[in-house]
């Protein structure tokens, strides 16, 4: 090696941070050269004094930051699944599927000859069950129900969410009044005719 690679190398040399094939070439350097063993004596006498040369610490500082860029990284990746995990199972926005619902319904006719139809739904499992309806404005129904369920916690006191949702006429019900749950895995569609029909109303 020359001397100005040697003199570089001199104070990772003294703190022991070379490998061993370095240290034979720097200590067969220093037995055959005056001025690289003088300038390692300087070293010795006075190590607080010595500094690692930029260009041997700088590869040191890119790896840190390197590092920590990689670290601010995980971190904001992992926050943002773990957010994400929170809003799927917590805040109601996983669409049921159709084995996570108990579904039932009872027909009658009322005393004022009105004809009615009621739907229960309740969550299986460790679910708590959360429901959007959407309603249209004709002269027969046409529900769009859309079910969603949220994670129930250990300890978590909060009701299991069973709703029912009720369907009054004041004529017998037709083809057009329809029900259908959107769950996510299937669409399952359910005629009130043929509700109103098996109960024997109409």
């Amino acid at each position: 090696m020359k001397c100005g690679m040697i003199q570089d190398l001199l104070p990772l040399y003294y703190e022991n941070l070379t490998s061993q094939e370095s240290n034979q070439e720097i200590e067969t350097h220093l037995n055959t050269c005056k001025i690289c063993a003088e300038f390692y004596e300087t070293i010795k006498s006075n190590p607080t004094t010595q500094e690692i040369p930029n260009h041997d610490i700088q590869p040191l500082k890119k790896i840190k930051k390197s590092v920590m860029i990689k670290a601010i990284v995980s971190f904001f990746v992992g926050a943002v699944l773990l957010a994400s995990i929170f809003l799927f199972l917590f805040w109601g926005v996983i669409p049921a599927k159709q084995e996570d619902i108990q579904v039932s319904y009872t027909a009658e006719m009322l005393e004022n000859g009105d004809y009615e139809i009621d739907f229960a739904f309740s969550a299986t499992g460790n679910w708590i069950l959360n429901s959007r309806v959407k309603r249209t404005e004709n002269s027969f129904y046409q529900e769009e129900l859309k079910l969603y369920c949220v994670k129930k916690i250990p300890y978590d006191n909060r009701e299991t969410g069973d709703f029912s949702l009720g369907f009054v006429k004041t004529e017998p019900f037709s083809e057009e009044d329809i029900l259908i749950i959107d769950y996510r895995d299937k669409d399952i569609t359910y005629s009130l005719k043929e509700i109103a029909e098996q109960a024997g109303l109409q």
